[in-house]
């Protein structure tokens, strides 16, 4: 299952015929997925780009799916909530996989785009409806939510990125906008191996640390932020500890 973007608004498929990647973008869902499995049709409208001349280019780049308003009620009597637009949509079109990860508010429902060249990959031509199968929906509070939950007892970005329906980027935007710091990955393999990040006593101060760190490690650490940070090597493992 290949990404083609580390942003908001990028887009994961997979082939129905490929069990593995179907598997992998399914678990994104895994806690959070609702089912509305009846077709739904979505109205295309084409995106056109217009020159200095005010001439249409009719080639337009990006196809405009409308989301009318009786399938947006459909869609949130299934999932028995209101869809908003940070919400992720998982249709399915023509034995593939799509996953929709921005929606655009447009009067009273949505609409999302794709590009010409990928429509034509999932052999959606530019008629006036299409249909798609809406397998499932992801809240974004409630995604977010459970992503910080996670972060906070230790997981780390690339095991959040494959089990929820968001991009790297986009995670580490969420944690930051929550005012969470972001491990670095010394602090992330320290937690992986003792379960947590190293606690100090108080009393100790900069220069007694610095003293520890000398006797610990093959130099006398270093001062970053409010912490202090040392490497010592064991047995070909670098761990680095941030102590607060």
């Amino acid at each position: 299952m290949k990404q083609t973007g580390k942003c908001h608004g990028s887009m994961l498929s997979a082939q129905i015929i490929n069990k593995d990647k179907v598997k992998k973008l399914l678990n994104r869902f895994k806690k959070i997925g609702k089912h509305l499995f009846e077709p739904i049709e979505f109205e295309i409208r084409p995106w056109y780009r217009w020159h200095y001349s005010n001439i249409i280019n009719v080639a337009s780049e990006m196809l405009i799916f409308y989301i009318p308003a009786k399938v947006k009620r459909k869609i949130e009597a299934t999932i028995v909530e209101e869809l908003s637009s940070g919400d992720r949509l998982l249709l399915e079109i023509n034995n593939s996989y799509l996953l929709i990860v921005k929606l655009s508010k447009h009067g009273p429902s949505f609409n999302f785009t794709i590009s010409q060249q990928k429509a034509k990959k999932y052999k959606i031509n530019k008629s006036v409806t299409t249909k798609f199968r809406l397998l499932k929906v992801a809240k974004y509070e409630e995604t977010v939510n459970k992503i910080i939950d996670d972060y906070k007892k230790g997981k780390d970005i690339p095991t959040l990125e494959s089990k929820y329906p968001f991009g790297e980027t986009y995670i580490r935007k969420i944690l930051t906008k929550r005012g969470i710091n972001v491990r670095s990955l010394s602090e992330q393999q320290t937690i992986k191996h003792h379960g947590h990040l190293p606690n100090i006593r108080d009393g100790l101060s900069e220069g007694k640390l610095k003293i520890i760190f000398a006797i610990l490690g093959d130099n006398a650490g270093n001062v970053k932020s409010k912490g202090y940070g040392i490497g010592i090597v064991a047995e070909d493992l670098f761990c680095r500890s941030i102590c607060r």
